[in-house]
């Protein structure tokens, strides 16, 4: 007879063997970042100009994907032949945190804005209507297409990270255009330096 002090037990040693299974799983083979060929495939593979447009913010920005999706079209501002937005970075401490300015390049400065204007987004209108979950989903599916693995809009951040310090940034200053306060989170999270890029550097050391 299953007594409810018995049943109890016999679902803690279910449980305790599922999780004695979980700690056993073989670890999931880390992915290649992305590079640069990737971001134009997978941009290749992405339906509809909204879909391009906040691709090509993620990676020429590097910002995150809920400061993206806060944007407006009040957020969008021209000076004279630059665009820059103004950005509330979303992990920046404190209370009040202040807007930041974030540049962009004066092609997709003129394609954001003739996107809000075609597309009549005004006001306190979000430039890019659509959920993050939804964001995830098209580029999961577009990476898949693309490279055949699943992609993070997330992954862009980490090109641009490796961008910046590829072509010679310091370090200090590519935190500040991720909006990081600590040089040691870009480091630590954002760069990689893989046996390629030790080789490179190696290979530029003169006999």
């Amino acid at each position: 007879v299953l007594t409810p002090r018995l049943a109890r037990s016999s679902i803690y040693a279910m449980t305790s063997h599922e999780g004695a299974l979980a700690k056993v799983q073989p670890a999931v083979e880390a992915v290649s970042p992305l590079s640069v060929e990737d971001y134009e495939a997978i941009k290749r593979c992405l339906p509809g100009v909204r879909n391009i447009l906040l691709c090509q913010l993620l990676r020429t920005t590097g910002l995150r994907v809920s400061e993206v999706l806060a944007l407006t079209p009040t957020h969008l501002r021209e000076e004279g032949p630059r665009f820059y937005i103004l950005v509330q970075r979303g992990k920046k401490r404190g209370g009040d945190r202040e807007y930041e300015r974030v540049y962009l390049h004066p092609t997709l400065g003129t394609f954001l804005q003739n996107y809000c204007r075609g597309n009549q987004v005004g006001g306190a209108d979000r430039i890019f209507s659509i959920s993050r979950r939804m964001v995830e989903y098209i580029f999961e599916k577009a990476g898949r297409a693309a490279i055949g693995r699943r992609v993070h809009p997330h992954e862009f951040r980490h090109l641009y990270t490796r961008t910046l310090i590829d072509g010679g940034l310091p370090v200090e200053a590519a935190a500040k255009m991720l909006g990081h306060e600590d040089p040691a989170t870009t480091l630590k999270w954002y760069y990689e330096l893989t046996n390629d890029k030790r080789a490179a550097i190696q290979e530029r050391i003169p006999l």
